[in-house]
């Protein structure tokens, strides 16, 4: 079984134990990970993560938005950025911060203010991840 550790800048997001898979995504792409891998260090994307439950244990869904990743000895420890578990994602609130984020990426000129279209860029990202979490 893989232990996992989830840390965000405010706090310890998420300790789980007895976890049988666990699926990252990193910036070289999707990654899965099993009990006794190797020891590795890499860089996580913006995407879902999996934790597979044994038994009949309801698998563990959630969105993290950049960071790092540890793994030895069967223990997995995740520094992120930003992290929401499924169950805690307001969907009509991630889906209008995407039809927003999508206006200004598309019509910058229509503000008063300047838009910071990098800025856009990275919320319209995160929003999407937030509303691909809710298919699976």
């Amino acid at each position: 079984m893989i232990e996992v550790e989830i840390i965000t800048p405010e706090k310890v997001l998420l300790t789980e134990s007895d976890n049988l898979r666990v699926d990252i995504p990193l910036t070289s792409g999707e990654y899965e990970v099993r009990e006794n891998h190797a020891p590795y260090m890499a860089n996580l994307a913006s995407g879902v993560a999996t934790l597979e439950k044994e038994g009949d244990e309801e698998d563990i869904i959630l969105t993290i938005h950049g960071g790092f990743v540890q793994i030895a000895e069967n223990t997995m420890k995740m520094v992120v950025k930003a992290a929401e578990l499924k169950n805690d994602i307001d969907f009509d609130r991630a889906k209008e911060s995407k039809d927003r984020a999508d206006q200004r990426i598309k019509n910058p000129g229509d503000y008063k203010e300047p838009i910071d279209v990098q800025r856009a860029q990275l919320s319209l990202a995160r929003a999407l991840t937030r509303l691909k979490i809710k298919e699976i």
